[in-house]
């Protein structure tokens, strides 16, 4: 049970509250109201990135998942934006947990060796980013700080820096699907997760 006093007086108990956007609950001794519609919006962009990159994974031929002969395999490229989209999804470095089949070093593109992820690994570790967005995101006040020090911003910031670099990445894949003659990869604009 919660209270919400005003000036030392009750004005109310709650467990929680909740009424369209706005939920009311405590954390850490600190009751939180929170605008829900950041959130809602950030897991809808996010979502449809996400898609993007499935579509892209899908359609990519085995001979362009592993041809080195543009700077980085097509492989590489979509586990590094998967990587850094799960560790700043993260509410810190020291929070965060790289996925079980991570080799170190593999999520940076300069790094030539190491082993090969398969369009069904990066098909289940997107699966798996979808499936914690929400939960993730409902977490966060997007008011505090970014939680990597490097950066200096706040959360909502973050998760919009988060996701341009998602779709950067997913424009060179797009670009090189095209320039092998693979066309068809639709633009998503929004994606309600589920």
């Amino acid at each position: 049970m919660y209270e919400l006093l005003h000036e030392r007086k009750k004005i109310f108990s709650l467990k929680a509250f909740h009424t369209g956007d706005l939920v009311i609950f405590k954390q850490d001794s600190r009751l939180i109201c929170r605008n829900n519609t950041m959130q809602q919006l950030l897991i809808s962009q996010y979502g449809a990135a996400l898609q993007m990159l499935k579509n892209a994974i899908e359609v990519c031929p085995e001979e362009l998942w592993t041809a080195n002969d543009l700077s980085h395999a097509f492989w590489k490229i979509a586990y590094h934006a998967l990587h850094f989209t799960n560790f700043y999804l993260s509410e810190n470095e020291h929070s965060f947990s790289p996925w079980p089949l991570h080799e170190p070093g593999n999520h940076q593109l300069q790094q030539k060796e190491g082993r090969v992820y398969s369009h069904e690994e990066l098909l289940q570790l997107l699966q798996q980013t979808e499936q914690s967005l929400k939960t993730k995101l409902s977490l966060q006040d997007m008011r505090a700080s970014s939680g990597f020090e490097w950066l200096p911003m706040n959360k909502a910031e973050l998760h919009l820096y988060n996701i341009r670099h998602l779709q950067h990445h997913v424009g060179q894949l797009v670009e090189r699907l095209h320039y092998a003659g693979i066309t068809g990869i639709r633009w998503v604009g929004r994606q309600e997760l589920h």
